[in-house]
């Protein structure tokens, strides 16, 4: 698959997640009735909302996993000067202090993809009601932790970073002449 391909598919991933965002504010009684004819199919013991922790964490992983490494950026620090820019336009700061647990300063966006990544990519996430607990340890190296890093976030901050890697992606993806 080409780069825009890929980016492509992302970016369907982002659809799916502003429309069931939509679907589920819209509330037409038909679209009831079929919630909860799949919801009894499925035998779910609860029935699920449309946009739910399973829309989120899926989108990270597309976003921060797998089109990442479809693209294989060639300057990452330049795309991390580009986060950081969109990022700031977009009023995102970085998660604070009591967000973050362990050995690891978590001081710039760098860092923080990195830990996100790792996680989904290892499978290393807790999920509670309102947040997602993200952890990595680097367990070889140099800089070996005894402790992982933790990382709590709420949905709403996985989905606002996931988009903001996107768009970021997309810029590298497809320059936009200025």
């Amino acid at each position: 698959m080409t780069q825009k391909e890929c980016f492509q598919i992302a970016k369907l991933a982002l659809f799916n997640v502003k429309l069931l965002n939509e679907l589920e504010n819209i509330g037409h009684e038909d679209l009831k009735n079929l919630i909860k004819e799949v919801h009894e199919k499925l035998s779910l013991e609860e029935k699920p909302a449309l946009i739910n922790q399973s829309t989120y964490l899926q989108f990270a992983y597309v976003t921060l996993v797998w089109l990442w490494e479809s693209i294989n950026i060639k300057d990452k620090d330049d795309f991390f000067v580009k986060l950081k820019a969109r990022a700031t336009k977009r009023e995102l700061a970085l998660p604070d202090a009591s967000q973050i647990s362990g050995e690891r300063v978590i001081s710039d966006w760098k860092m923080l993809v990195s830990l996100i990544r790792n996680a989904l990519s290892q499978g290393s996430i807790e999920i509670t009601e309102d947040a997602f607990i993200f952890s990595d340890q680097k367990k070889f190296g140099k800089r070996k932790e005894i402790v992982p890093t933790t990382l709590t976030i709420s949905a709403i901050q996985l989905a606002a970073i996931s988009e903001t890697v996107f768009w970021t992606l997309n810029e590298i993806i497809a320059p936009t002449s200025k």
